[in-house]
């Protein structure tokens, strides 16, 4: 049922009578010192679910943000040993083919590679690769180690990757969560 003011109207019956109550906020509040002890206590009641829901949204974002930050990075860290470890060879040969080949086949499969410098033990460059983004330096996550057979130094390896995309698929997934 509609007010005079064209407020939602809800008619209650009890004992004795009628009595309407708004439902609309604009009413409640321009009645203010006006309510029911009961309509404050269900105020009271939806601020602090509100206040609890918003918190703990927030809490549950970042501590999926952080978990899954660190599944990340421990996912990099692999990717950069195994990468590493198979290339030690053909840097140590200096067989820029094989590198090629194999940083190909890396850039068509991992979409979030930003940057590769492979250097031999010179610092002449083997293999430079760098994706045309806008990447911010706070979203690269870098490795960068020597490639070292029998003690002794034959070159360089370095990898970033852009994080900002799976960050971002994180944080929606924690808020869904949420």
């Amino acid at each position: 049922m509609v007010g005079e003011r064209g407020h939602v109207v809800l008619l209650q019956c009890g004992m004795g009578g009628r009595r309407s109550v708004m439902l609309s906020w604009i009413g409640i509040a321009r009645r203010g010192r006006h309510m029911t002890l009961g309509a404050q206590i269900l105020m009271g009641i939806s601020s602090i679910a509100l206040v609890v829901s918003v918190v703990s949204t927030i809490m549950i974002r970042d501590n999926e943000t952080a978990f899954f930050k660190e599944v990340l990075t421990t996912e990099y860290q692999r990717r950069f040993e195994l990468l590493h470890a198979g290339l030690i060879e053909t840097v140590v040969s200096e067989d820029i083919p094989a590198i090629d080949t194999a940083m190909k086949s890396l850039l068509s499969t991992d979409p979030t590679v930003h940057e590769i410098h492979i250097l031999n033990g010179q610092e002449k460059s083997l293999f430079t690769w760098k994706r045309p983004s806008d990447a911010d330096r706070h979203d690269l996550f870098s490795l960068s180690k020597y490639m070292t057979l029998e003690g002794q130094k034959f070159g360089n390896i370095s990898i970033s990757w852009d994080t900002k995309p799976m960050i971002d698929r994180v944080g929606n997934h924690a808020l869904l969560v949420a």
